[in-house]
């Protein structure tokens, strides 16, 4: 595992554990069990619990696949279905210390079969305790603003993205909102079962999808202890 560059691994999900994921969410859905239904994110989400067959099948696929030894902690899951790109740049890890050593990951795995999309990191990270949207925090609106952490590092001087990676990427972003940072890496997402990972702390977003492009992908938080 290279911890620092965001990276796809391939068939990390046997066709037969995604198709139990697949049911899994069917049910939880048919049984009101969904934890949000984001307008402005355009996903709903099962949040995933330990005491859950799905726990077990996530954990077992980042132990052998991804991490390759069992000491890292499980933070969270749960699996999204996101109808079209949304466009808020954040973090995952809203709980996470105010360390820059933190050496906490989101891994996605991609469920769906027709999704050609990607997700584009930056290089730009934010440490604090609290939920983060990288526009609020450009208009002076973000919640914690003031605390421990507040601030987004590495940022650039204005609009550095390229032509062609904001034509191919990112256009459904207005480029003010994309201001001060640079792409790290664009994850491409292709087939069931595969799956990527990156730092939580590192800001990122939805790349761009045409529409009714839709994807369903189980999101893990863990730690990683060395």
């Amino acid at each position: 595992m290279d911890l620092e560059n965001p990276t796809i691994i391939k068939n990390v999900l046997t066709k037969d554990e995604i198709r139990q994921l697949l049911d899994w969410w069917h049910i939880e859905q048919l049984k009101g069990s969904f934890a949000e239904a984001s307008i402005a994110w355009s996903y709903i989400t099962w949040p995933i619990r330990q005491e859950h067959e799905a726990y077990h099948i996530i954990c077992n696929a980042i132990t052998k696949h991804i991490v390759g030894h069992d000491n890292w902690e499980w933070i969270g899951s749960r699996i999204n279905k996101q109808e079209k790109p949304g466009v808020k740049i954040h973090k995952d890890d809203a709980h996470a210390e105010d360390n820059p050593q933190n050496e906490r990951y989101t891994i996605i795995m991609n469920l769906s079969s027709n999704y050609r999309g990607s997700t584009v990191v930056f290089n730009q990270t934010h440490y604090g305790n609290y939920h983060f949207d990288y526009w609020h925090y450009l208009s002076n609106k973000q919640q914690g603003k003031g605390e421990k952490g507040e601030e987004v590092n590495d940022l650039e001087d204005g609009f550095v993205i390229s032509e062609k990676d904001y034509n191919k990427h990112l256009r459904h972003i207005p480029k003010k909102k994309l201001e001060g940072l640079s792409i790290k890496k664009v994850v491409d997402w292709r087939s069931p079962g595969d799956a990527s990972y990156f730092r939580s702390n590192n800001l990122h977003s939805p790349g761009y999808s045409e529409e009714g492009n839709w994807k369903i992908a189980a999101a893990t938080l863990i730690k990683i202890y060395k």
